[in-house]
């Protein structure tokens, strides 16, 4: 005994593109819907074309939404907040010469201020080892004793 099936008639079936636009979501949404089971899809085969998915139109209702189908990614605010960029760097004011002697440690330009010396001659001390430089410091910084007892000693010479 031989059983003969019909194909289904899967005229009134939509195409992906119109369960797309039905739905308001993207065509690949509906394959992801599709692969999940929540739509019910079949291929439809017509002569001279390639076989193309449609969908059961009962199954896409079921899947319509009143709001938006899908609820977009909304990141928190903060994150959208562009950060806050610190105003560039202005140079400090210079500190008078009689307030260098009671800093510890001296920039370059307040070292070449206390001192009288170029900067060149500054850093001919250092190369000499007349005077130390601290380079775990940003900018460069001059032990202020070194500084005085480095002139010192040159004076002397």
């Amino acid at each position: 005994m031989s059983q003969v099936t019909t194909a289904p008639d899967l005229s009134g079936w939509m195409t992906k593109q119109q369960v797309a636009a039905a739905l308001g979501v993207s065509e690949k949404t509906v394959t992801r819907m599709s692969d999940r089971g929540e739509l019910k899809q079949e291929t439809r085969t017509e002569p001279g074309q390639t076989p193309r998915p449609v969908f059961e139109p009962g199954s896409v209702r079921n899947n319509q939404r009143s709001g938006p189908p899908y609820p977009r990614f909304r990141a928190p605010q903060k994150l959208l907040a562009a950060p806050a960029v610190p105003d560039p760097p202005t140079k400090a004011k210079a500190l008078p010469l009689s307030e260098l002697r009671f800093k510890t440690f001296l920039t370059t330009d307040e070292a070449v201020r206390y001192s009288g010396l170029p900067e060149a001659i500054l850093g001919d001390l250092v190369t000499r080892g007349k005077v130390i430089r601290y380079t775990n410091m940003k900018p460069y910084r001059y032990y202020r004793r070194d500084l005085e007892d480095g002139l010192r000693f040159e004076v002397n010479v």
